[in-house]
C-alpha cells in the first residue's frame, strides 16, 4: 500500500497528537493527586491544631476560672471546614463537654450491648 506523502505526514502528525493528549491526560492525573496528599497534609495540620487547642482549653479549664465569663470558640461542624464563632459562658461550655462524654458513653454501652461485646 502507497501512501502519499501528506498521508505519511498526517499519520505521524495524528500519532504525535495522540500521544501528546495521552501524556497530557496523565500528567495532569498527578498533578491533581499531589493536590489531595497537600489537602490531606494540611487537613492533618489543622487536626494537630485543634488538638493542641482543646489541650490548651483542658489547661485552662483545670485553673480557677470564673463560671459566668462569656468564651467565644471557633467550631468546626461535621461535614463542613467552615468554623463558626460560638459564644457562651464557662458553665455553658462546661455542661455541654459533660453532656457530649456522656451521649457518647451512652452510646458505647449500647453498642457494647447490642452486639454482645464484654469490654466497656
Amino acid at each position: 500500500m502507497n501512501l502519499t506523502p501528506f498521508e505519511v505526514v498526517f499519520d505521524m502528525s495524528m500519532k504525535t497528537l495522540i500521544f501528546a493528549f495521552i501524556a497530557i491526560f496523565l500528567i495532569s492525573g498527578c498533578a491533581s493527586t499531589t493536590e489531595s496528599g497537600a489537602q490531606m497534609d494540611a487537613q492533618d495540620a489543622d487536626a494537630t491544631k485543634d488538638a493542641e487547642v482543646v489541650q490548651e482549653t483542658n489547661a485552662v479549664q483545670t485553673a480557677e476560672i470564673d463560671p459566668d465569663e462569656v468564651t467565644c470558640k471557633r467550631i468546626t461542624k461535621v461535614g463542613t471546614r467552615v468554623k463558626t464563632k460560638v459564644c457562651a459562658t464557662n458553665r455553658e461550655w462546661q455542661e455541654s463537654e459533660k453532656r457530649a462524654q456522656e451521649s457518647t458513653k451512652k452510646m458505647q454501652r449500647e453498642a457494647s450491648a447490642a452486639f454482645g461485646s464484654d469490654s466497656g
